[in-house]
């Protein structure tokens, strides 16, 4: 029951449109919305209390939208508390788009009225009072956004000037990610006080960390040395990966390369598929200049394609700088599959934008090909005669994504403006700050027709 009816538009404050892009993708992700609404994971009235926030309920809620609700800027006078929570922001954000979407008003309040028996209540005293009004009226993020320009680990998004939406989605996600687990150890002590709880499970529950379960995977990343074979892996933790879609002769570390340095080497490539076979001419509807048409799938090659380092890499074996080599896997797929498209080029003179177009699917995206065992190359392999007929590659396992959202972007370098793709209950939907609307697949793949650029895509891993 704990399901978004329809997406609810977010009031653009002042060039906050890179926040509110993100933060609807992140509002409709099913993980997320079992956490906050269906499992109640993170009540802001209590951890408000555990804080010691003015009554426990910590800044003000979100407000709803029209002239009488227009937004405002966060100022040293907005009530917030002493220890600003993100995640309570985030926990009285989902009451308040979940009310909007099934057209009840003053969320809060009527919650609020269950813990104060001064409360009035539904003319009984049973319960709180809910107020009919129409689905789907925008709200004014504003408490969010003082709550994120006063946490000291996301200052540096503070102020009215143009941010980037993926440098906000990193932070948000570490800093939301913190003040979960904060609010569970917080719990943990007082109950262990007031009941002296020591049961394992309950521990167990108390220190779970949402965003990592949710969002975090593991990239595999394996060092080659060219003179002995010798291999050296190690293994990092992401909340999102970031694909290139410069031009190969211009990526960064030669990665456009990888595929021919590996068959010069004599490294066998299983499951390899030619990028260049996904690359087609096109024309930028906005600039008319000729652009490239890519794929999601073929950035992925390329980012999951051997690579040879620039610079020579110490190797214990031969005792000396040899020619290395780089590749990166996945080896654990996240619940939640978010991609980043690299398209602010800050390297050149001046720095530009990449409006090449970069296609990828609505449903199935296949992942399992980018698993270490069937995507690694095996320099060791073999060699076969010239006359001998090679083995087919094993079939890799089948790890579907289906998109459920994504952030684009439309502009260049010096301005521009975020918008957000929301899939929900089986429909698309085209969120431009406050103002929603039904959107068809085409469109949200396409880009309507190529005016906007894919930055972010928010995929979830098929049941």
């Amino acid at each position: 029951p704990w399901r978004m009816r329809v997406p609810v538009g977010l009031y653009n404050v002042g060039n906050t449109c890179y926040m509110g892009s993100v933060v609807q993708c992140l509002l409709h992700c099913p993980p997320l919305q079992d956490f906050f609404l269906g499992a109640v994971g993170h009540d802001h009235s209590c951890c408000g209390r555990a804080r010691g926030a003015p009554d426990g309920d910590g800044a003000a809620g979100t407000t709803g939208g029209g002239p009488d609700g227009a937004p405002h800027a966060p100022t040293s006078a907005d009530p917030l508390p002493p220890d600003v929570c993100v995640a309570c922001e985030m926990d009285k954000l989902y009451l308040e788009t979940f009310g909007s979407s099934v057209g009840m008003s003053d969320v809060l309040g009527a919650l609020s009225s269950l813990a104060d028996p001064n409360q009035p209540g539904d003319g009984d005293g049973d319960g709180p009072v809910f107020c009919a009004h129409k689905m789907g009226l925008p709200l004014v993020p504003s408490s969010l956004l003082s709550a994120v320009w006063t946490c000291p680990t996301m200052a540096h998004l503070a102020g009215y000037k143009q941010h980037d939406a993926h440098e906000f989605l990193q932070a948000f996600l570490d800093t939301l990610g913190r003040d979960i687990r904060k609010f569970g150890t917080n719990m943990k002590k007082i109950r262990k006080r007031a009941m002296q709880f020591k049961k394992k499970e309950d521990s167990e529950k108390e220190s779970r960390d949402v965003i990592k379960d949710i969002f975090e995977g593991k990239l595999r990343s394996v060092l080659v040395c060219r003179a002995c074979g010798t291999r050296r892996t190690m293994s990092e933790s992401f909340l999102n990966i970031s694909l290139s879609v410069l031009p190969e002769k211009n990526a960064a570390g030669d990665k456009g390369d990888a595929q021919t340095n590996a068959a010069s080497s004599g490294d066998v490539m299983p499951n390899q598929v030619n990028s260049s076979s996904d690359v087609k001419d096109g024309v930028d509807p906005v600039t008319g200049n000729p652009r490239r048409r890519l794929s999601v799938t073929s950035c992925l090659n390329r980012f999951t394609s051997p690579e040879l380092l620039a610079d020579k890499v110490h190797c214990a074996s031969c005792r000396q700088k040899t020619p290395t080599s780089k590749q990166m896997t996945i080896s654990k797929m996240p619940r939640i599959l978010v991609l980043h498209l690299k398209r602010f080029d800050l390297t050149g003179t001046p720095a530009k934008k990449i409006t090449d177009f970069v296609s990828f699917p609505a449903a199935g995206l296949d992942m399992g090909r980018y698993l270490p065992h069937w995507r690694e190359a095996n320099r060791t392999a073999s060699p076969l005669p010239a006359d001998a007929a090679r083995p087919p590659p094993p079939e890799h396992p089948r790890v579907p994504y289906d998109l459920l959202g994504s952030v684009d972007h439309r502009g260049g370098m010096s301005s521009g403006h975020y918008t957000a793709n929301l899939r929900v209950g089986g429909r698309w939907y085209a969120c431009n700050d406050a103002f929603v609307d039904r959107a068809d697949e085409a469109s949200v793949l396409d880009g309507d027709g190529g005016k906007r650029t894919a930055y972010l895509l928010f995929y979830g891993r098929r049941a």
